[in-house]
């Protein structure tokens, strides 16, 4: 949701189970892909620690964001106030490109 000082930040409801595991567990891996069949997908893992940063850059995330002012259009101070900033500091990463013969894969430190 937000890419800053060399960071990432995600913002989930206190409320949700999916917070609590998080922030339980301070290792965290982030997946992505883009495919259409195997052979045709290219995707990366980014590892890091995570750690609950309460409500800073929430404003900047809801700038950044528009639909979230859509998603909370009913009560978004209440939302503001609801939602808890993950700060995920990444330690290395790995791409890994299918679409290519041969497979290009690389691996980055941070």
């Amino acid at each position: 949701m937000l890419n800053k000082n060399s960071k990432l930040y995600i913002a989930t409801s206190s409320q949700n189970p999916f917070f609590q595991d998080l922030i339980n567990q301070p290792k965290v891996i982030i997946n992505g892909y883009k495919r259409n069949g195997t052979m045709d997908s290219c995707g990366f893992s980014i590892r890091g620690t995570i750690k609950n940063i309460n409500h800073q850059y929430i404003d900047e995330i809801f700038e950044k964001n528009t639909y979230l002012n859509e998603i909370y259009a009913d009560d978004i101070e209440a939302a503001k106030e609801d939602l808890r900033v993950l700060e995920i500091t990444p330690q290395s990463a790995d791409y890994l490109d299918h679409r290519t013969t041969p497979i290009f894969m690389r691996k980055f430190e941070f």
